[in-house]
């Protein structure tokens, strides 16, 4: 697997009319490794199905080495 970068900008999600994710921004340079934890309900199965190309985004983007994962 080649390491690529992943940016995530102004990422808001809406599921169900509440708010899941608001403004989420982060960019993971390639090779590094990160974790994604928090309390049940916070939105980390949410932001990898944006992450996955599972699930559209309200508002922001989402790019995978350049690519927005759905392509």
């Amino acid at each position: 697997m080649v390491p690529v970068r992943l940016d995530i900008e102004s990422l808001t999600v809406s599921l169900g009319g509440r708010t899941v994710l608001h403004n989420f921004n982060i960019c993971i340079p390639p090779g590094s490794s990160t974790a994604v934890v928090g309390v049940s309900g916070a939105g980390k199965t949410t932001l990898l199905r944006c992450v996955a190309g599972l699930l559209k985004p309200t508002t922001g983007r989402v790019r995978v080495g350049g690519q927005e994962p759905a392509s």
